[in-house]
């Protein structure tokens, strides 16, 4: 969906890719297919690290386009909406033929989330996702920066606090 602004001109908002429904279908434990896009759809998801950043820019599906990445505080983030973030392990949004379980233990509250477990199992992935709750209506707050990305590198900085 395009959307037009007189001064800041045109933006497009897209929604990832959908999901294999058959793959997704293997992989649920303890939900329906729509139960879980549900579970997805009431979030607003961040990547922790840059390296899956990279990863998801330069799929097939992706790659050849420009994006408008926010780097954000994630302290400030964190310490605001603590009590609306929840972790997950995977990239809950990948449905492969042997992807990882999911349901409705995928995503967890940070008080909540197993990350010891996690980072003698996973190391440096131990946290996949963070996720806040519906939406995060005051990102300007946490926007350290704005960069434009093309394949799968950071080209330019738009803005900067």
């Amino acid at each position: 969906m395009s959307i037009r602004h007189r001064i800041y001109g045109e933006a497009v908002i897209r929604d990832q890719k959908p999901l294999h429904v058959g793959a997704l279908e293997n992989l649920l434990d303890d939900m329906s297919v729509s139960e879980y896009y549900e579970l997805l759809n009431k979030r607003t998801f961040f990547w922790v690290r840059k390296e899956r950043l990279v990863t998801l820019l330069n799929a097939r599906a992706y790659r050849g386009k420009t994006y408008d990445i926010l780097v954000v505080d994630t302290k400030g983030l964190v310490e605001k909406h603590h009590d609306e973030i929840t972790l997950s392990p995977i990239n809950s949004g990948a449905a492969f033929g042997r992807g990882a379980r999911r349901g409705s233990s995928t995503f967890r509250r940070i008080d909540e989330y197993p990350y010891q477990d996690l980072v003698e199992k996973k190391r440096e992935e131990a946290v996949v996702e963070l996720a806040v709750d519906y939406a995060v209506k005051d990102i300007s707050t946490f926007t350290v920066r704005v960069e434009e990305w093309a394949g799968g590198t950071s080209s330019r900085v738009i803005w900067e606090r």
